[in-house]
């Protein structure tokens, strides 16, 4: 459940809360708002603003914004 790039170690953990950034807004979710990590396996998977469980790149949430290139 962890990844290192760039000799950074990112841990991402069920259960955590994770903030969606500008970004993310055109895919049913809400800038500035707290999800909660469903799961892992790459990209997190939260539920999003239209109740459905989705997974999501890291680059969408503002605590791993700037860690990885698009």
């Amino acid at each position: 459940m962890n990844g290192v790039i760039k000799d950074t170690i990112v841990v991402v953990k069920i259960g955590q809360p994770v903030t969606a950034n500008e970004r993310a807004e055109e895919f049913n979710l809400t800038e500035g708002r707290q999800y909660t990590v469903l799961g892992y396996d790459g990209d997190i998977l939260v539920k999003n603003d239209l109740g459905n469980e989705e997974f999501y790149s890291k680059d969408y949430f503002y605590e791993y914004q700037g860690l990885y290139s698009i």
